[in-house]
């Protein structure tokens, strides 16, 4: 089976167009990431490295024969490296880079000891040698895929997958074919010409893996903004617990289940006495300080379903829900003075 050079570029040359027009919409909102350049960079010198090679016969074989499937494999852990930053998969070793590095040296020095007497011999080597490369660092990514993405995969986990899939089946047929099936005399092998079209399938599949998983980490830190700015909105930012918005809101809520729940509740607006006086002498880096810390205490001390909040400066609101009045925590710093009623308590006194 043979195919032109001419033919061979102009399809890879619409390939690329296409995938790059396909993520020009995800770039040009959200800026041309690292992990896009990874990518974008190793699909420019995937083709350069096929451009090399479909011009067979017209350039020295160190060229097609040599840097053309070195620049290949080279493409190959650039972008598989790209899609790990889009995975959020934890970067290993440059194992991957040695790994190209030696198929692509193994390949140059098979070029040039190459000779009329031993060529077919030299050629199956080459094409075995590129083909278990490429094989192991497909085989790598598929592993981390799988390894470091959650379950259940997402759509675009799926699509690298079966691209994965389908390059590990090309390059098995590679391998099989560089050393058993016959060399053609002139025009690419069979097997190397399906390789080339799984390239193209594999591309688009990956890059549609792409654009999803993008679309997906768009999504997942739109959500977890939203939800930083709520809770920014409805807690101090001093001592870390809920303002005075939020516990209005809170205590409406609390209030109408009691009363249809008939259940007893208690408010209680605490006062840090002479806190003035604090910010005047210590500073009021110091006020904050001890701010915090009553703010601590009470967390601290109440209930996980009671209620506080800064109310304002050095005041904090309470409400003590259920039944927080009739069975009083032993350790509790916050008592009902004995004066008050237990049942029409709105104060409180601090011990020690």
């Amino acid at each position: 089976m043979t195919i032109s050079s001419e033919t061979l570029l102009a399809i890879f040359a619409l390939q690329l167009a296409l995938l790059f027009a396909m993520a020009l919409p995800a770039w040009r909102t959200r800026g041309v990431s690292p992990s896009a350049r990874l990518i974008g960079l190793g699909m420019l010198l995937t083709v350069v490295g096929i451009a090399l090679k479909s011009r067979e016969g017209a350039l020295p074989a160190i060229v097609s024969n040599g840097v053309g499937p070195s620049l290949i494999l080279f493409a190959l852990c650039g972008m598989l490296r790209g899609l790990r930053q889009v995975f959020r998969i934890p970067m290993s070793s440059r194992a991957d880079w040695i790994v190209a590095a030696v198929a692509g040296a193994v390949v140059l020095a098979l070029c040039l000891v190459e000779g009329d007497t031993q060529v077919s011999a030299l050629q199956r080597a080459r094409m075995a040698t590129h083909a278990s490369a490429t094989l192991a660092l497909t085989a790598w990514w598929l592993r981390d895929l799988h390894r470091f993405t959650s379950r259940p995969r997402s759509l675009a986990a799926r699509y690298l997958t079966v691209a994965a899939c389908l390059s590990l089946a090309a390059n098995v047929l590679r391998f099989i074919a560089a050393l058993v099936a016959p060399l053609p005399r002139e025009g690419l092998h069979a097997a190397v010409f399906v390789a080339l079209g799984t390239v193209m399938v594999t591309s688009m599949l990956s890059m549609v893996g792409v654009i999803l998983q993008l679309e997906l980490r768009a999504r997942e830190e739109l959500k977890d903004a939203n939800e930083r700015l709520s809770r920014e909105a409805f807690t101090d930012s001093l001592t870390g617990i809920a303002n005075r918005r939020r516990f209005e809101t809170d205590v409406e809520i609390e209030i109408a289940r009691s009363r249809r729940k008939g259940w007893p509740a208690a408010l209680m607006l605490l006062d840090i006495d002479r806190f003035k006086l604090i910010n005047d002498r210590l500073g009021h880096p110091t006020g904050d300080v001890v701010l915090r810390e009553v703010a601590a205490v009470c967390q601290r001390e109440l209930r996980s379903y009671d209620l506080i909040a800064r109310w304002g400066g050095e005041e904090f609101a309470v409400l003590l829900c259920r039944s927080a009045i009739s069975t009083p925590r032993a350790s509790s710093r916050l008592e009902c003075s004995p004066r008050c009623g237990p049942c029409r308590c709105l104060c409180s006194t601090a011990r020690g």
